[in-house]
This record gives structure tokens, C-alpha cells and sequence, in this order.
């Protein structure tokens, strides 16, 4: 088993994929914060669609605001290495000798799950030094607040760390599920990044409660976090899940999508 881990963080390694991610986490989540900032800076409330308008968050709540920006947007990019771990096999044909090298196909799986958790947990330690660059850089340079001197605030970029390491492993599981590296990636985007936002924001626009959103995905992983963008801007009083339980819900979606790949794809011929 250690040869194969070895062998999957070498692919990784191999190749510059990973590290571009990174920086463009880095740059995507910095310009979003920095966004933000300027956001809470310049109103004092938003208009939602109820016809009423919901009070913009101050001091220490606008700085956990921004900072919750990273774990409600970034978690697609662990995600997506996760898949991609997967899927580039397929994609440049080295799936082949993978198997042949080791017939075992979920012992392969497996080796492609923990060689994901380094890189994913990279990507929460990535938003914190954003974090702490843009969002608490600027709220710095404006006078406001950064809450860096609460507990709170670093105990979130600790969970944040757990739920990006998380987000990983549901990577791995969907490319072992998907298999095609376009479709895998398409489908995390447009579900990460449009639907599921979408959905998570009708408690803002119609003040009707959803308790189920809470068990959407992006939900989950953050209430692994403890903080989430969508808890400030959505009026659903509904409490999201304690932190053991979406632990155990985020790698349930996680442990879903590797048994599922693995019998409905990985056990198939390789042609």
C-alpha cells in the first residue's frame, strides 16, 4: 500500500496542475474577499428579494464574513484535484499499467484517496494565507476589524483546513465515479459554482425556510468550517449541522461516490 501512495503523489508531483490550482484558489478567493470588503465598506444594507433590506454585518461579523468566503467558493478547487487524480489516468491512458502494476483496483483507489489528502489540506492552509494577505490585509488598511485576535476566527481556519481536506476526498470519489475528466470537472464547477449556490440562496429571496439545504454539499463542508457566507446573506433560521455530524455527512458523500465508482466503474474493462 505504501508503494502505491508513493506512486500516486509522484503523478501528482509530476505535473504542474496542482500548483496552478493553488494560485488561482489563491487569486480567486483574494479578489472575491477584496470584493467583499469593499462591499461592507461602502453599504449598509442589501436589498433582497422580500422587499426588504437585510443590515450588512459590522465589526468582527464582517471579518468572519470575508473570511468564510474562501470555504464557501474554494472548496471546488481540492475537489477538482481530487478528480483530477483520477481522471488524468484516463485521460493520457496510464490507467492500463496502473492496474496491471497493481490488480487490485480498490486497493489502487484507496492509494489515490490518501495521496489526495495532502494536497486538499495545501488548499486550506492556501485560504488562510489569502485570508489573512487580502481579507485581513485590506479590513487593516480600512480601520476595521480583523477578529484575528479570536479564538474563533483561527479555529475556523483549522476547520476550514479539515473540510478542504474533506472536499479532496469527495474529488477522488466522483473521477472514480465520472471518469471522464471534462464531464467531471464541468459538472463540479456547474454544480458548485451556479446550482447549488442558487438553491441556497431562495431562503434570501422568497423568506421561506429550507431545512434540507442544509444537507446540500457545499453546506455540509461549511459547517465543517463553521462559518459560511450563505449564514449572513440567507434570512433561513434554520441551524446548520454540528461539526462531528457534517464531518461524518461531507465523508458519507465522500465514501458514496468511491463505493459507487468503484463497482459502477473502476471493476469494468479498461479499453
Amino acid at each position: 500500500m505504501i508503494a502505491i501512495v508513493r506512486s500516486e503523489l509522484r503523478k501528482v508531483v509530476s505535473t504542474k496542475v496542482w500548483w496552478i490550482l493553488l494560485f488561482v484558489l489563491m487569486g480567486y478567493v483574494g479578489l472575491t474577499q477584496a470584493l467583499l470588503v469593499w462591499t461592507v465598506a461602502h453599504s449598509a444594507a442589501l436589498e433582497t428579494g422580500t422587499g426588504q433590506a437585510m443590515p450588512m454585518p459590522t465589526g468582527a461579523d464582517a471579518a468572519r464574513m470575508i473570511y468564510a468566503t474562501g470555504a464557501s467558493f474554494g472548496y471546488v478547487f481540492p475537489a477538482i484535484i481530487g478528480a483530477l487524480i483520477v481522471t488524468n489516468e484516463y485521460r493520457y491512458l496510464t490507467i492500463t499499467p496502473t492496474f496491471l502494476a497493481e490488480p487490485h483496483r480498490g486497493r489502487v483507489l484507496a492509494g489515490k484517496c490518501v495521496a489526495a489528502l495532502p494536497f486538499a489540506a495545501l488548499t486550506g492552509v492556501a485560504i488562510t494565507v489569502t485570508s489573512l494577505i487580502f481579507g485581513a490585509g485590506i479590513l487593516a488598511l480600512l480601520g476595521k476589524p480583523t477578529a484575528l485576535n479570536e479564538a474563533a476566527t483561527w479555529e475556523f481556519f483549522a476547520r476550514c483546513t479539515v473540510a478542504m481536506t474533506l472536499w479532496g476526498l469527495v474529488g477522488v470519489g466522483l473521477g472514480a465515479l465520472v471518469k471522464n475528466q471534462v464531464a467531471a470537472i464541468v459538472g463540479l464547477l456547474g454544480f458548485t459554482q451556479f446550482l447549488e449556490p442558487i438553491l441556497r440562496m431562495l431562503p434570501m429571496f422568497n423568506g421561506n425556510n429550507y431545512p434540507v439545504l442544509n444537507y446540500l454539499p457545499g453546506a455540509v463542508g461549511d459547517a465543517v468550517s463553521g462559518m459560511s457566507l450563505y449564514s449572513f446573506m440567507s434570512q433561513s433560521p434554520a441551524d446548520p449541522l454540528a461539526f462531528g455530524w457534517a464531518v461524518l455527512v461531507l465523508a458519507g458523500y465522500a465514501a458514496l461516490f468511491c463505493v459507487v465508482g468503484y463497482f459502477a466503474t473502476l471493476r469494468r474493462d479498461v479499453s
